[in-house]
């Protein structure tokens, strides 16, 4: 996280994932450990990601049966989807692969007939998975035989998916369709032009049009929220804008008029207002003056020191003037 703060720390590259196309990490073993898997075409690397020098441990290495178009976490369990199937495999090798569209059951024949493209795999129960392809969503069981008749369709073509339970999110072109997995009810179309998941449960998207956007798909049935978004005011205008140096990098601007908005409501609350101002540093203490103190300075001054201002000088009374918090700190004496 350091590093991608833009800090200097030290990194651990691993030669051996150049040329990725899928990445997931997840735990695994109860929580105790943090697992790693990296996909470049068929060929699938698992690491344990720990706390030594090295920073991780290659678990295996595995042959997916094609080239991979998605990777997920199901029950600690590595699922690899690729062109007309899905496979699950154990990350430390200790169990043998299971294939979640079994070869028997010839109504799913018509998969590898079409070769359709994998989409992205949704355990819906330790009995049931919905294995989701390019024109059509099926159920099985742990086995991987069908367990609905019923299939779930696209109203789109699909570019991608995800899943936030018991919600199936479907990206295509001009919308993002939404879809209850239990019930298979499609229950809603957001018209969204060229949005693009961010993170696995499509909670948090990039909208890639004039401007860059994000856009946060909150589930009402959650207790709160996933994302904490900058504090802004209500009718906030945040863009999303791309970084000059560093082109992957993004960050919020706000308007200027909203900036100084903030502003005056953070002076409002003197806690907010107390660590506005920062404690003073690296100074030495010279005599402490009082509020008056400051007038009888300027009077004892030499009539040749006077005379180097350019103008006269507006002294206007300190004590009967005092700024309340909040207020401009209009009574600070000003050069005229």
């Amino acid at each position: 996280m350091a590093a991608l703060d833009g800090r200097e720390v030290d990194s651990y590259k691993l030669v051996e994932t150049k040329g990725c196309q899928a990445v997931v990490s997840g735990p695994v073993r109860n929580g105790s450990l943090t697992c790693l898997c990296v996909a470049m075409k068929r060929q699938v690397i698992c690491y344990e990601v720990n706390k030594t020098k090295a920073r991780h441990r290659r678990l295996r290495e595995l042959q997916a049966p094609g080239p991979v178009q998605w990777m997920g976490l199901l029950s600690e369990r590595l699922c690899v989807g690729y062109q007309a199937g899905f496979t699950r495999y154990s990350v430390h090798g200790d169990v043998a692969p299971v294939s979640l569209l079994h070869p028997d059951d010839h109504t799913l024949a018509f998969i590898s007939q079409q070769a359709l493209d994998a989409l992205c795999a949704v355990e819906i129960s330790t009995k049931e998975l919905l294995l989701c392809f390019a024109s059509i969503g099926v159920y099985v069981d742990s086995q991987g035989r069908r367990s609905r008749q019923q299939e779930l369709m696209w109203p789109a073509v699909p570019l991608s998916a995800c899943y936030n339970a018991p919600y199936l999110s479907v990206y295509s072109e001009n919308a993002v369709d939404v879809f209850d997995v239990n019930t298979m009810e499609w229950i809603q179309s957001i018209p969204l032009k060229k949005v693009r998941p961010l993170n696995s449960d499509g909670s948090l998207n990039l909208l890639g049009l004039e401007t860059v956007r994000l856009i946060y798909f909150r589930n009402k049935t959650a207790e709160g929220d996933e994302l904490v978004v900058p504090e802004t005011s209500d009718n906030s205008r945040k863009q999303m804008v791309r970084s000059l140096n560093n082109k992957r990098r993004f960050s919020f601007r706000v308007p200027e008029e909203e900036r100084l908005q903030q502003r005056r409501e953070m002076l409002r609350d003197p806690e907010m207002r107390n660590k506005l101002i920062s404690n003073p540093t690296n100074f030495n203490h010279v005599a402490h003056m009082g509020p008056g103190d400051g007038i009888q300075i300027l009077k004892d001054l030499p009539m040749e020191s006077r005379a180097g201002f350019s103008g006269s000088v507006s002294i206007p009374s300190i004590t009967k003037n005092r700024a309340e918090p909040g207020r401009s700190m209009s009574a600070i004496p000003t050069l005229q």
